[in-house]
This record gives C-alpha cells, sequence and structure tokens, in this order.
C-alpha cells in the first residue's frame, strides 16, 4: 500500500504556480522609480492543446513592445514568443523550458530588480507628445492661409486644363470656339483649334441698347400696378379732404356764397 502511495506520488505533475507576483523593472537609469509588472505561471484550460511553458505578464510600461518583453524575460531563459494584448499591456511569454517560468517567479518572490533601460524616443513622448499632436492639428493662420492658397491654385489649373481638354474636344468635331473677352475681335489658330475671342465697345453696346427698345415701365408687374393705384386712391384722399377743410374754413367766415 505504501508502494502504490509512492508511485501516485511520482506519476502525479508538479501543477504549476499560478499565484501573481509582482517583478520589479527598472527601465530608467538613475532613476530611483520603479515599475513593477504582474507575472504568474500561465495553465491552460482543460481540453486546451499545451503550448509548452508559458508566463502571463500584465502592466507593462509605455512604450514596451513584443522587442522589449521579450529582452526582459530573456534573462531568465530562451523566449520563443511573444504575444501581446492590442492595449500594449499585457501578454504572454512563451519559453523553451520550464525552468525559466520559475526562475522569473522565484525573481519576482526575491524582489529582485531587473535592469533593461528603454531606447529613447526619436521624438516626444508622453504630454509632449499630446501637445506636439494638438498644435500640428491647429498650425495656425499663416499655414492655414498657405495651404489655402495652394489649394485654389490647384482647383484653378485642374479647371483650365478641363476647360482645354472640353475646348480641344469641340475642335476635333469642327467647331470654332467663340469665347467672351475685352478689345477687339481677334482669331488664333491653335493647331487645329479655332479660337475667336473679342468685345463690343462702348458705343456699340450702346447702339444695341438703344436698338433693344424701351425700357420697361414700373407696372410690368401686377404688384407694381397694384402699388400705383392704391398711391393714387390716397392722393385723391388726401385732395378731398383739403378741399374739405377749405370750404368748412369759409364757411365760418362767411365768405361762402354758393349763389
Amino acid at each position: 500500500m505504501g508502494g502504490g502511495g509512492g508511485d501516485t506520488a511520482a506519476g502525479t505533475a508538479a501543477k504549476p504556480d499560478s499565484s501573481l507576483r509582482m517583478l520589479s523593472l527598472a527601465v530608467r537609469p538613475g532613476s530611483p522609480f520603479r515599475n513593477y509588472v504582474a507575472i504568474k505561471a500561465h495553465r491552460g484550460r482543460v481540453g486546451e492543446p499545451d503550448h509548452g511553458p508559458a508566463l502571463f505578464f500584465a502592466g507593462l510600461p509605455l512604450r514596451f513592445d513584443e522587442v522589449a518583453v521579450a529582452s526582459v524575460f530573456g534573462c531568465f531563459g530562451d523566449v520563443e514568443q511573444v504575444v501581446m494584448h492590442p492595449s500594449q499591456s499585457s501578454g504572454m511569454v512563451l519559453f523553451s523550458e520550464s525552468q525559466s517560468v520559475q526562475a522569473a517567479l522565484q525573481a519576482a518572490q526575491a524582489n529582485a530588480l531587473v535592469e533593461w533601460p528603454l531606447p529613447e524616443p526619436e521624438g516626444p513622448s508622453g504630454v509632449k507628445a499630446w501637445v506636439h499632436e494638438h498644435k500640428a492639428l491647429r498650425p495656425g493662420n499663416k499655414v492655414l492661409q498657405a495651404r489655402l492658397d495652394e489649394w485654389v491654385a490647384e482647383f484653378d489649373e485642374a479647371e483650365a486644363r478641363k476647360e482645354r481638354e472640353h475646348t480641344n474636344a469641340m475642335a476635333e468635331d469642327g467647331w470654332t470656339v467663340v469665347t467672351r473677352g475685352k478689345g477687339r475681335a481677334k482669331t488664333t489658330e491653335d493647331g487645329d483649334t479655332t479660337v475667336r475671342s473679342g468685345g463690343l465697345s462702348a458705343a456699340a453696346a450702346k447702339a444695341r441698347g438703344a436698338a433693344a427698345g424701351p425700357a420697361v415701365e414700373g407696372t410690368f408687374y401686377r404688384f407694381q400696378a397694384r402699388d400705383k393705384r392704391r398711391s393714387e386712391l390716397l392722393e385723391l384722399r388726401e385732395q378731398f379732404e383739403n378741399d374739405r377743410r377749405r370750404i368748412t374754413e369759409l364757411r365760418q367766415s362767411r365768405k361762402f356764397k354758393p349763389y
């Protein structure tokens, strides 16, 4: 019976430690501040395939990517793969040997310090990066005016190109393109395109206006005729009141002799 118990103990695999521990990191040389990453041995669910010795981590500092995670946990053993959550703050580390997982857990339990300085960013980071992004979205009136001028110039060039293409298409069909312009009339040849431009002089424009006939009267529209009749009626009423007032005054002075 004792032998059976011994066989059972020997055949049972040791369960990985699933308790959460804090691993201390020093990512800024010379700084007294420390970053703490929560780690624990990963244990898959029942029925899932075993991917090998893995370590779960959470609470990564900012600007940590897969390369940085592999470098930090590489001090405990060979890292085969790093899988990170989209939030870039947690993930899994897959080691080649199970002793690497135990070494990381023992280092966290012993409060060992892992020094791995982060490389300096090329541009601003943290709050400075947010301020820089805010200023980039609002460059100022001068820059906006320059961008607007550039956009208007590109738009005018595109419209002129469309106009030239339209003129060339009409010329290919045998049409004579007539454009409006100032000065005397003139005709130019541009390849197979005939462009005739010109404007009217002041005397010609005046003569054409006189030949067009008299100007439209003020009663052309219906509301104009209605307003005119109303004004005439008001004038008649005012004149009637003036006459009646004058007759009353004459009667009072007894100088009114109708017969």
